[in-house]
């Protein structure tokens, strides 16, 4: 990410440990429905903040619903890292939560780019309710803790994959 972009960090804990990647950037701009994404970014002068409200998910520590949505599509974003708790080949990026669809969609339909940002321990878990499928987004970023074989089958399905290595372990090609 450069700087002198708007920046989307969705919800959940997979992005909660992206934002103090980004308090060497200036200029940058971050939107959040992320309650303690915005806490702890809110610490860092060098970084434009917004948190958009909305109905708040006490267990995830977020606001979600349509109010939210709304409030999202209200902006220009040139990225959008979108979480997810269930992903897979076949359904796409899923949640349990039906007030987080409206959300992530929203965000994903006023970005330049977006990204699912998803831990490889979350494939092949569906939820309820469909966000989006896997070639809706620009990229997917997963740990190294993907089979080969998935990575494989997901490419040659039109998806494009990014590693993000756990530490210490070596990215998949």
């Amino acid at each position: 990410m450069g700087n002198d972009q708007v920046v989307y960090l969705d919800a959940g804990t997979t992005l909660g440990q992206v934002a103090p990647l980004l308090w060497s950037h200036t200029g940058l701009t971050v939107v959040t429905n992320d309650l303690t994404t915005a806490v702890l970014l809110s610490e860092h002068p060098g970084l434009e903040l917004y948190h958009v409200g909305g109905r708040v998910d006490r267990a995830n520590r977020s606001t979600v619903g349509e109010l939210m949505a709304r409030a999202v599509r209200e902006l220009n974003l040139d990225v959008a890292l979108i979480s997810t708790s269930s992903w897979d080949e076949q359904r796409g990026s899923t949640t349990p939560h039906e007030a987080k669809v409206p959300v992530k969609r929203a965000a994903m339909e006023v970005a330049a780019r977006s990204y699912l940002v998803a831990g490889s321990d979350k494939y092949g878990r569906v939820g309820t309710f469909r966000v989006a499928d896997l070639t809706g987004f620009d990229a997917v970023v997963t740990d190294s803790g993907l089979p080969s074989a998935v990575a494989a089958r997901l490419r040659a399905g039109g998806v494009v994959l990014r590693a993000a290595p756990a530490p210490g372990a070596p990215a998949y090609a």
